[in-house]
């Protein structure tokens, strides 16, 4: 087989992978054509974790089918297969999977049906585009090489010189655009959109102490009742509650009101509130909330109920509840309420869970609460769809670019010139003297000088 005709050959299959990685880009870059990395085991045995399964975009999906779609709350993609539904929300469910997926994306909200499958390998080449890019950079360095040539064995200048000679400053930057536009590329796909960590809310914490001073006893041998121990209501007919809340914000961030109430409820349903202190401003986020509360009131309160109504009200649920409404930087404001749980019986007053906490200052009981809903995801990091799609079609457009400018091969009908057939023989200054002829059958010879070969010298004599 002659050297050209091999050329010939790869320089085609050269222009085979540019014209399939063509139209592989232009199908992704489109979104007809996409691609998922497996992860986890939703789908085995059929896909396994780090698979490469390539989906296609389709107008008609149906039950059975292999999908993948947008999961917006969790923001991840999820492939799973169609088990009932319609158009307007298929029921999805992973193969391995016993329960169904709360989401029913709609048929305009699904990605694609998987079409390929690699198994493996989605770690290693975790986007189809960046293979695609890849492809198309083999066939610039394929085409390039089909046109360099080896230096031939009578030393003339080999192709590759030629060729060399023939990539003007056009083609030599074209060709670097398309190394940059490909690396982009695979950049783009390595590094795809993905949600940032969402920070987390403003939270406002408040903090609930109790206590009492009684006598001392076997019961509370230091004469006081603190946070966590139980009220027995014979000895401590009254307690002390207060409750500070704070924010995790600057002082300047945060405004808003706070007031703090008792509910007391049965097990029947009855239920009423105290009112215990009345709505106070934060003061530079910040608010201190104190009252006394009459257990024994309580106590009776729920036995004139019980009388009443003929109802054995047992034990009762009492919740200490501060409540109110904060504006985070001068926006609309949310209203919160925190609930500290207890329990009163016919005996005592005592903590539900959760148990008394150490503090700075001893015992106490801690709730939270969020000043605003939070996002689910923070801002977007990577390259969007949006910029992938560009690039591909930017490296589509950079390839035919290269092509079209790419120098034509030159003539090889045409003799090879070479140093010889380009350098012109110089005419020799001396020509060395004419044998005379013998003539009549005499015999000499003539000088053996040489004459010198003037051209046109006369004039210089």
């Amino acid at each position: 087989m002659s050297r050209s005709l091999v050329r010939r050959a790869l320089r085609l299959a050269a222009l085979v992978a540019v014209a399939l990685a063509a139209l592989a880009v232009t199908a992704v870059a489109t979104g007809r054509i996409d691609y998922v990395v497996t992860n986890g085991v939703s789908m085995e045995p059929l896909y396994h974790q780090g698979d490469l399964v390539v989906v296609a975009h389709a107008d008609h999906y149906a039950i059975g089918d292999i999908i993948a779609y947008h999961d917006a709350a969790k923001g991840i993609v999820v492939l799973h297969r169609i088990v009932g539904g319609d158009a307007a929300g298929w029921i999805m469910r992973g193969d391995n999977n016993q329960s169904e997926d709360s989401v029913r994306p709609s048929s305009s909200q699904v990605i694609g049906r998987a079409i390929a499958h690699a198994p493996w390998i989605g770690h290693f080449f975790g986007s189809l585009a960046g293979g695609i890019a890849l492809a198309g950079l083999i066939a610039i360095v394929a085409f390039g090489f089909t046109s360099i040539g080896r230096r031939s064995a009578d030393g003339d200048e080999s192709d590759g010189a030629e060729l060399r000679r023939r990539i003007g400053p056009l083609v030599a930057a074209l060709i670097l655009a398309d190394v940059l536009v490909a690396v982009a590329a695979v950049a783009s796909f390595a590094y795809p959109e993905r949600p940032a960590p969402a920070p987390p809310p403003l939270m406002l914490r408040g903090l609930l102490r109790y206590g009492a001073d009684v006598p001392p006893s076997d019961i509370y041998p230091d004469g006081h009742i603190t946070t966590g121990d139980p009220v027995f209501t014979r000895v401590a007919h009254t307690i002390t509650v207060t409750v500070d809340l704070d924010t995790d914000a600057s002082a300047d961030r945060v405004t808003g009101a706070a007031q703090l109430d008792l509910e007391l409820s049965n097990s029947v349903g009855w239920r009423t509130r105290v009112h215990l202190v009345s709505t106070r401003p934060l003061v530079d986020g910040t608010v201190h909330l104190s009252s006394s509360v009459d257990v024994a009131h309580l106590q009776a309160i729920a036995t004139n109920v019980a009388t009443t109504t003929g109802i054995n009200a047992g034990s009762l649920a009492l919740s200490i509840v501060a409540s109110g409404s904060t504006s985070t930087d001068g926006g609309t404001p949310a209203d919160y309420s925190l609930s500290y749980p207890f329990a009163l019986s016919d005996l005592a007053l005592t903590v539900s869970e959760p148990a008394a906490t150490i503090g700075a200052h001893g015992p106490e009981l801690s709730a939270t609460q969020a000043l605003s809903t939070a996002p689910t995801t923070g801002p977007q990091r990577g390259f969007s769809t949006l910029a992938r799609r560009l690039l591909l079609i930017a490296l589509v457009l950079a390839l035919t670019l290269t092509f079209l400018a790419w120098p034509a091969a030159p003539d090889r009908t045409r003799p090879r010139e070479t140093r010889a057939t380009r350098e012109p023989t110089p005419e020799p200054l001396l020509e060395p003297a004419q044998a005379a002829g013998i003539a009549d059958g005499s015999t000499g010879i003539t000088s053996s000088a040489t004459h010198v070969l003037l051209d046109d010298a006369r004039g210089f004599w």
